[in-house]
Order: C-alpha cells, then sequence, then structure tokens
C-alpha cells in the first residue's frame, strides 16, 4: 500500500526529482560556480552610482508594468520636446513675418518686399 513504484506517490516523486534534480546539478557545475564568482567580481568593480544604476535598471526591467511606464513616460517626454520644438518654431516664424522694417537709405534693413 502507498508508495511502490506503481502507486499514487510515484508521480510526486519523479516530480520531485526532476525540479530538485536541476537545481542540485546547477549547484554542483563548474560553470555555474565560475559564472557566480565571476558576476560578483564584475559587481565588487563598480562604483556606488553604477551599483544604483544597476539595481533601478534591473527592478525596471523586470517588471512588465514597470516596463510599460517607462515607454509611456519616455513617449510622453519625447511628444512634450516635439510640441515645444514645433510650437517655438511656428511662434518665431509668424513673429519675423510681423517685424516692422527699419527703414534707412539705399534699402539697407528694410524689408525685401518694400524694396520694390
Amino acid at each position: 500500500a502507498g508508495g511502490g513504484a506503481g502507486g499514487p506517490g510515484a508521480g510526486l516523486a519523479a516530480a520531485a526529482e526532476q525540479t530538485y534534480g536541476s537545481e542540485y546539478e546547477a549547484t554542483i557545475s563548474p560553470f555555474s560556480a565560475f559564472q557566480r564568482r565571476e558576476r560578483a567580481a564584475r559587481l565588487a568593480e563598480l562604483s556606488p552610482p553604477e551599483k544604483l544604476l544597476l539595481a533601478v535598471s534591473s527592478l525596471l526591467l523586470s517588471h512588465r508594468r514597470a516596463r510599460l511606464g517607462l515607454l509611456a513616460y519616455m513617449s510622453l517626454l519625447h511628444l512634450m520636446v516635439f510640441g515645444t520644438t514645433v510650437h517655438h518654431a511656428l511662434v518665431h516664424s509668424v513673429a519675423q513675418r510681423h517685424i516692422e522694417p527699419v527703414h534707412a537709405p539705399h534699402g539697407i534693413g528694410v524689408h525685401p518686399q518694400e524694396r520694390l
């Protein structure tokens, strides 16, 4: 009764072996140990501002909502800069057309349309 080869616990044992077996292999793998040591050495070489930037960027890029929020924020900033640039260009081009020309001898400083 119970945990024989074909019993009800066989499926659970196989699932547990598969789950924990891969974790065990990862802990004894020389490649993963080397990779962990190298990562720790590279993190130790970073300055505090670089560590802060790494932590913030890892946090933002690891969550879907944070990535979407960052995309929305950057899009709004780009639209604001574009709108400000277009507004500035239009206001100054209209203002240039309405500047009163300075009347001077020989046409110097006179609006080009008034020379004709």
